[in-house]
């Protein structure tokens, strides 16, 4: 349990046990957590009086924690404005006018004040403020958006481009995108007032198809095959003149002249480079459809895939 929790169920539970005892008739029982969260307003709300800005936060969230409501929304946004806290406290009355509103609707116009008044309150601190929108284009995986020191997660969506809105103090701020190994940042300069969209687009992984790949010889079967003709042609070359020299010494064999000797050793010699250049060249051909094969059973790399390196996303104003 985290702090904040802890402190929110010691304040309902002190609440709770402090109510004086009531007659509670059979049937209608009363409603402990709605007692408890009024009464931590109301202690919010007199800490707010006197002053005790923090005190009044924690009572107020405690009481928000028990059973929101859009009137106890307000009276954060008041506290959070007290203490300074400008884009927290606008997020609170447009969380209170969003809720009254729809209590109006519903029919209870006693919220129709809580409307006017957070309505007011967001205006005249979102002149004080910066708008800015930001937008993912494509359809992608998520992304992690950060703000300065705050992260946020924006998911695609079901159609058109995913969105956020923010309220941010006027300066500078860097906004960075990060997708897998993929990230991108951008400073921008807010002024008071104004608003702003900033657009990422971000390419979507896709599958790579049998169209994709390239069947192709790579590199080293072009060299291999090279190798394998220049073997064959070898054999080829010295195979013929084996022969020629071969025909010669066949008109006297099996009594040639002794001063044909040199002759017959030639002959030998020849037909050993043409047997030397057979097998080079066999098994030079033989490499090169291994490597083809090889090659065209690897995946090809995917050019959109992520890689560590800098850069990443596009972005776009």
């Amino acid at each position: 349990m985290t702090r904040s929790a802890l402190m929110v169920s010691c304040w309902v539970a002190a609440s709770l046990l402090t109510q004086p005892a009531k007659a509670q008739p059979v049937g209608a029982p009363v409603d402990a957590t709605k007692e408890a969260a009024a009464d931590l307003y109301e202690q919010a709300r007199q800490a707010y009086d006197a002053g005790e800005l923090e005190n009044a936060r924690a009572k107020i969230e405690a009481s928000i924690a028990a059973m929101p409501s859009p009137n106890s929304e307000l009276l954060l946004g008041h506290i959070l404005r007290a203490l300074g806290h400008k884009v927290d406290a606008i997020l609170a009355y447009e969380r209170a006018a969003a809720g009254a509103k729809a209590r109006v609707v519903q029919g209870q116009s006693r919220f129709e004040p809580t409307v006017a008044e957070a309505s007011k309150w967001s205006g005249l601190l979102g002149a004080s403020l910066a708008a800015l929108e930001i937008e993912l284009v494509g359809d992608g995986p998520q992304a992690t958006v950060r703000v300065g020191q705050t992260s946020y997660v924006l998911r695609p969506a079901p159609q058109g481009p995913a969105s956020m809105s923010l309220w941010l103090e006027p300066g500078d701020v860097a906004i960075e995108v990060v997708r897998g190994e993929q990230r991108t940042t951008r400073s921008l300069s807010l002024a008071a007032g104004s608003s702003q969209q900033l657009s990422f687009e971000l390419a979507a992984p896709r599958a790579l198809g049998i169209a994709d790949r390239s069947y192709a010889p790579p590199i080293g079967t072009w060299v291999s095959f090279g190798v394998g003709a220049l073997g064959l042609g070898t054999f080829a070359a010295l195979g013929a003149w084996t022969l020629s020299v071969d025909a010669g010494l066949e008109a006297c064999s099996p009594t040639c002249p002794p001063d044909r000797r040199e002759e017959a050793d030639l002959g030998e010699s020849l037909q050993i480079g043409a047997n030397v250049g057979a097998a080079i060249g066999g098994a030079a051909l033989l490499v090169g459809v291994i490597l083809w094969i090889v090659d065209a059973s690897t995946e090809p790399e995917d050019p959109l895939a992520p890689k560590a390196r800098a850069g990443g996303l596009e972005l776009r104003f």
